[in-house]
């Protein structure tokens, strides 16, 4: 009758890193009666010419040591005795000790494992004085993936011609390659601060706007390229203003952004038509994916800011299939992690909506028209308050009723702000009856504290008095403290793309500035625009009802 014993990998981690040094080590329990002297037998699968086809755990000519500990006996050598087909042989001719629950380590304390990755066994054979047990103990080989540690720019925004500094570090890798542009321009490692780990630094001219990428020319998994996606801007501005936002890799256009405490965040839709949540310190580089599992169904929906979340409000902006009236919230919804959560639905609950404006004002989220399930315009004022419920402010505003249309709000007492800012306001610009209407309204409302709406169309910029806005935003932006309306207007039957700023209070003085974007759609149809002022800079994304169409709207960026 075979000695019954129980052999167990003791390596930490279990996957060993091929072409790296590790302790591997197998412990041997003993779970037969009494004490038993132990014979011991290990056969480690090696590479050599001529071996089998087993992935072998070291590589050709390299005989490492392998030592026994046990409780009476610490640090014995089991000699080597040789090779058996593909695999190396240590054993001992005086077996060890061995009581009923006692172990005994058998380790290679310093093993260069092989550079060959996949699944091998070592057999562990024991002998407690009766019959030889063999016991196939699995081990797996592989490098880790690769990983950016960090890659960055010292300065991202440049009005001339000047030097940045580029400092990068990668582990798991090989060697690394920072492109600019299209062009090599280094190859890395310089220096090495540890096992598998590549850190560098340099410094380089730029002459103009450029994209920096950082990527793995080899990595540790059986020296192949690839890995993560690394990318870094640098924008020299020449004396323009208007730059367009290079997107992260894979996506293919944005639907909106976002002001969340010292952080740009944006949804972005990719290849796939799917849509994820990224964030950027600057606005312009070091794109990153936001944590948590951002609702599919909500990625073109109308969204604020309110009380450090991002709530998403309805259905899409554009698109008539999308007619809902769900409410996402974004921000720590506990245990400091970043979540989703969607607010559940009350009796008070406006009807489902699409192509609605939502804006806060008076520390309410408010919503206004849209286009109903039965296709029709609205022209309700809702506003949703702390505790949670839905109150209609309005049932028809005195405005016409519309959809994908722009709304912002303006607060009270900002000194040295052009815009009356006698009392709060809350405005609205735009829209269409349907959103394949080419006949956009032009009339700029505000409603005031007090309840009531003032149509102030009469005191907008000369040329988009009785305009036709094929699409606009309306913003209120927060740093230049001023009113803006960024758009695409049909005048004097051409499509114009305008940029206007009300800077002086008395009298009321429109400040024009020309554009260097534009939206094309084809036909002029009518589309819904979005502006988000972060950092001195401005923001403008444009959606069509077809927004993945074979040309995607860019981000363009106003630096002010």
């Amino acid at each position: 009758m075979a000695d019954t014993f129980r052999v167990e990998l003791q390596t930490v981690p279990t996957r060993l890193k091929s072409g790296g040094t590790c302790r591997v080590a197998f412990v041997v329990t003993s779970e037969g009666e009494g004490e038993r002297n132990v014979l011991v037998k290990v056969a480690v699968p090696y590479a050599d010419e001529g071996a089998g086809e087993t992935c072998p755990l070291i590589g050709p000519n390299y005989v490492p040591e392998l030592t026994a500990t046990s409780d009476s006996q610490e640090g014995q050598t089991i000699p080597y005795s040789g090779t058996e087909d593909t695999r190396r042989i240590w054993s001992r001719d005086d077996g060890f000790p061995l009581e009923k629950g006692a172990g005994l380590t058998l380790a290679f304390q310093d093993l260069k494992v092989g550079a060959i990755e996949g699944s091998t066994t070592v057999i562990v054979s024991l002998n407690g004085d009766k019959d030889w047990e063999d016991f196939e103990v699995p081990i797996e080989i592989g490098a880790d993936a690769p990983k950016l540690n960090y890659f960055t720019v010292s300065r991202d925004y440049l009005t001339t011609e000047g030097d940045i500094r580029i400092e990068g570090s990668a582990s798991s890798v090989a060697e690394l390659g920072l492109y600019k542009d299209r062009e090599l321009i280094h190859t890395y490692p310089e220096s090495k601060t540890g096992e598998g780990e590549i850190k560098f630094q340099c410094n380089d001219r730029v002459a103009a706007t450029c994209r920096y990428r950082l990527a793995v020319i080899k990595s540790e998994s059986q020296a192949k390229g690839g890995g993560f996606p690394a990318v870094a801007f640098v924008y020299l501005e020449r004396g323009t203003p208007w730059q367009s936002l290079t997107l992260p890799q894979d996506v293919v256009y944005a639907t909106q952004f976002f002001v969340l405490g010292d952080r740009l965040y944006g949804i972005f839709v990719n290849r796939r038509e799917v849509a994820k949540v990224w964030y950027s310190a600057t606005g312009v580089s070091g794109w990153k994916e936001a944590e948590g599992d951002f609702p599919q169904e909500m990625s073109h929906s109308p969204g604020v800011v309110w009380r450090d979340k991002i709530w998403l409000i309805g259905g899409s902006g554009v698109h008539l299939d999308r007619i809902s009236n769900s409410v996402w919230s974004y921000g720590e919804q506990g245990a400091g992690r970043m979540e989703w959560k969607e607010v559940a639905e009350k009796p008070t609950w406006p009807e489902a909506r699409m192509g609605h404006a939502c804006t806060v004002f008076q520390d309410k989220i408010w919503l206004l028209g849209g286009l109903g399930e039965d296709k029709f315009a609205r022209n309700d004022v809702w506003s949703y308050s702390v505790d949670g419920n839905w109150t209609r402010q309005m049932q028809s505003a005195p405005w016409s009723a519309r959809c994908m249309f722009t709304a912002t709000s303006t607060p009270a007492g900002v000194k040295g702000s052009a815009v009356p800012l006698d009392q709060p306001r809350l405005w609205i610009y735009g829209g269409v009856i349907h959103p394949f209407d080419f006949d956009g309204s032009g009339e700029l409302w505000y409603l005031s504290a007090d309840g009531t709406w003032t149509n102030f169309s009469q005191h907008l910029p000369t040329h988009a008095v009785g305009a036709s806005p094929t699409g606009a935003a309306l913003l209120w932006d927060r740093e230049q403290m001023d009113l803006r309306l960024d758009g695409k207007f049909r005048i004097d039957n051409e499509n114009r793309p305008s940029s206007w700023t009300l800077k002086d209070a008395k009298p009321l003085v429109w400040t024009y500035r020309e554009p260097e974007w534009n939206w094309r759609f084809g036909r002029g149809d009518s589309f819904l625009m979005r502006a988000t002022a972060f950092k001195k800079r401005v923001f403008f994304v444009g959606l069509h009802r077809n927004p993945a169409a074979a040309n995607p709207p860019k981000v363009w960026i106003l630096t002010q």
